[in-house]
């Protein structure tokens, strides 16, 4: 019985705490949205990385459109879009690589835009 009232109480005073009663969906939501920036972020680096090893500027296009359309078909699933834009800038040496990213994710109620440079 004691331990019934003990977990009764540490259940009481977590939601006092933590206010679990009001929690806000749509901003739980938009947390979830603003995580896929760092990973789409995360996921052309790596391929403009690891495309450019080969020294080959076709195929780090050709590994960008990839990916592109790898990240944009899996967040159509999820329900987000995303548009993924680029331009490559350098592509002389692994010193002087440098590639342009702009894309947004949009949904009905969250919309960002990003641009940064890669490597």
């Amino acid at each position: 019985m004691a331990s019934v009232i003990m977990i009764f109480t540490l259940v009481g005073l977590v939601h006092y705490i933590y206010d679990l009663a009001e929690v806000n969906l749509i901003e739980i939501e938009e947390m979830g949205e603003l995580y896929y920036i760092d990973y789409i972020k995360k996921s052309l680096n790596e391929t403009v990385v690891g495309s450019f090893a080969s020294m080959d500027c076709n195929k780090l296009q050709t590994d960008i459109e990839f990916t592109k359309s790898l990240l944009e078909d899996e967040l159509i699933k999820r329900g987000t879009n995303l548009t993924i834009s680029y331009q490559i800038l350098d592509c002389s040496s692994p010193s002087n690589l440098e590639v342009d990213f702009n894309f947004t994710l949009s949904k009905s109620n969250l919309y960002t835009i990003t641009e940064f440079r890669s490597p």
